[in-house]
């Protein structure tokens, strides 16, 4: 075992002796630097409480300087995009139909819209109803057979009391990604004009093939027609195909009791909501 120096022994003996005073030094010297600090805390306090700068500041918090509509607009869904086509001469009616273009993504939209007549000073209402849009889609506003005592030269559509909402679902979202509506395919197109001895009148008759690809069977699925000359529509029509199952391909036929002009194209869009699951028939 290592000798103790006599120096150690001492610097030892004094420890021992005065233990309690050293402790008690420390204790004290904590608990001033802890008031001096509480003390010197206390008076910047309030030194900054009552200055100038204390209030400027409690009255910037209370100003609102978050932009929200900077970010709603940054953020949120972009507008709908509406083009308008000159009212259609359908015998002695007119016919009003529009484009509708919804470029979000992940949006849908429910709207109303209206169809206003330029050509008077009051700008009569035409037509009036409630559509949708799914995400990334475009469809047709229309109204058919409005009668007028004068003149239809220019429409306006007015599209309100707009609803937005995100698709959050995932079935939601599979759905649309797979969208079936846009597998449907139109083929043996043609339109044909002649006089009709049991209607005892002319008429014009399109007629085409419809073909359901998908695994999805429908129990109505409305169909949008509009036939063009070049870029400007010509005939407005619309109907139904009733039960229209997986795989099925059917003939469909559209009469106007009238004769189109000479059309350059037919557009056929099904107008379907498809995010209801009621439109869809049950597996057999």
């Amino acid at each position: 075992m290592e000798d103790i120096s006599s120096y150690q022994f001492k610097i030892a003996k004094w420890y021992w002796t005065n233990k309690r005073k050293i402790y008690t030094f420390f204790i004290i010297t904590f608990v001033l630097f802890d008031l001096s600090w509480l003390i010197f805390a206390g008076f910047k306090f309030i030194t900054y409480y009552y200055s100038t700068d204390c209030h400027q500041l409690a009255r910037d918090l209370a100003i609102q300087r978050t932009d929200y509509l900077f970010f709603h607009s940054l953020l949120g869904p972009q507008e709908l995009i509406v083009k308008i086509s000159p009212p259609i001469i359908a015998n002695q009616f007119y016919d009003l139909v529009a484009l509708a273009e919804n470029n979000n993504s992940d949006w849908l939209v429910n709207f109303s819209y209206s169809f206003l007549d330029l050509s008077s000073s009051d700008q009569q209402v035409l037509s009036q109803g409630e559509s949708f849009l799914l995400p990334n889609s475009e469809k047709y506003i229309f109204a058919t057979n409005v009668s007028l005592n004068h003149s239809l030269r220019k429409v306006d559509l007015v599209i309100d009391k707009i609803s937005w909402k995100r698709v959050r679902k995932e079935k939601d979202k599979q759905i649309l990604r797979e969208n079936p509506l846009l597998d449907f395919q139109f083929s043996k197109v043609s339109l044909d004009r002649f006089f009709s001895e049991k209607q005892n009148q002319s008429i014009t008759r399109l007629s085409f093939e419809i073909e359901n690809p998908t695994v999805y069977s429908f129990w109505e699925v409305p169909l949008v027609l509009v036939v063009y000359q070049r870029t400007r529509p010509i005939g407005l029509g619309a109907l139904s195909v009733k039960y229209l199952k997986s795989k099925e391909q059917r003939q469909i036929e559209y009469i106007w009791p009238y004769i189109l002009p000479s059309a350059t194209r037919v557009d056929i869009r099904p107008d379907l909501y498809i995010l209801d699951p009621d439109v869809f028939m049950p597996l057999e």
